[in-house]
């Protein structure tokens, strides 16, 4: 049904969302891992309606980003109708344990919403519940002409200091850290960095601006390789970054002025010696 990007859970946001398509699931007989849509317990947002998702959204739900398959009818998962991949978000989660988390958020819905919550609760163990997200189709360009660089400039000017924040050897640095991170990731080695260190140096230097658009496209078609989606995992790691907030700004703070060195790296070699 859906190829599900294993990250950490992730509220979405109903702002992005096209729609919200929820079926009741069963496992497959001697199979412990595969569920089957049931054909029952159908309900999905129609035009204009959003009530759903924004009940969702204050849910606690383990949700993860997925790709999700979006046709154009409610059974499109059981005919040939042709589909569309389109990034979004699901969880698949105990009919009970849906009810209980979304019982404070509903106490004021629609007829056409209460009668599904009250239908949902006929369903008994082992069925489960599938809700799938798929975001508007535009988001992903919207995205990258949108906010996301005022949001990590504010985390960091709020982590750093403006100053600290827009300083170039900081900036520079510690994104060159996280590039030489990716690289190992994938497979680079430290012998393949330093060509290309040596190579780089021996060339005039670039225009920032062409540089930045030839960084954007080499991620993004390394990530395309990768099978990792650069949009969410950028969300993700903002997300995180908020959350690391005082290790982030203490290990800022062990760092020796003028060197390129991250705090953590100074203040260990300290230790050691």
């Amino acid at each position: 049904m859906t190829k599900v990007i294993e990250t950490a859970s992730v509220p979405f946001d109903p702002r992005v969302i096209d729609g919200v398509t929820c079926v009741l699931v069963e496992p497959v007989p001697n199979d412990d891992e595969s569920l089957t849509v049931t054909g029952e317990g159908i309900f999905s947002e129609r035009d204009g309606e959003t009530e759903l998702r924004y009940i969702l959204a204050q849910t606690r739900l383990p949700w993860k980003h997925a790709v999700i398959n979006r046709g154009r009818g409610l059974t499109w998962w059981l005919s040939d109708e042709e589909v569309t991949e389109v990034m979004g978000w699901r969880v698949t989660v105990g009919i009970e344990e849906f009810l209980n988390v979304t019982a404070s958020c509903r106490a004021n819905c629609s007829a056409r919403l209460d009668n599904w919550f009250k239908e949902l609760a006929t369903y008994k163990h082992p069925i489960r519940l599938t809700i799938m997200c798929p975001k508007k189709i535009w988001t992903t360009i919207d995205h990258l002409k949108g906010d996301y660089q005022k949001r990590a400039g504010d985390w960091a000017s709020a982590c750093f200091g403006v100053e600290t924040a827009i300083d170039h050897f900081h900036r520079r640095n510690r994104f060159m850290e996280e590039a030489i991170e990716l690289h190992q990731a994938a497979g680079g080695t430290a012998d393949e960095i330093i060509q290309l260190v040596h190579h780089v140096s021996n060339k005039p230097t670039g225009d920032p601006h062409q540089e930045v658009g030839g960084t954007m496209v080499t991620l993004a078609t390394l990530c395309t390789a990768l099978g990792i989606d650069l949009l969410h995992a950028g969300e993700d790691e903002l997300a995180r970054v908020w959350e690391e907030f005082p290790r982030i700004r203490a290990k800022q703070a062990a760092a020796i002025k003028g060197s390129p060195l991250p705090g953590d790296i100074i203040a260990a070699s300290t230790e050691k010696s």
